[in-house]
């Protein structure tokens, strides 16, 4: 089973135990926010070392 589907199972066998707890929503906003921060700063690097090329490219 891969991660997703792991997530999906688990998020199920959470809901049926009710609310979640405030610590949980609390680590998994922040887990969601760093993953975010961190996709956002790799395509940020990757555009930056592609930009020259590309503008070359574009004359």
């Amino acid at each position: 089973m891969g991660a997703f589907p792991a997530t999906i199972a688990a998020m199920h066998r959470l809901r049926r135990l009710g609310r979640p707890p405030p610590w949980l929503l609390a680590t998994t906003a922040a887990a969601a926010l760093a993953l975010l921060t961190l996709g956002g700063h790799a395509v940020w690097h990757m555009a930056r070392a592609d930009l020259p090329r590309l503008l070359a490219a574009a004359r």
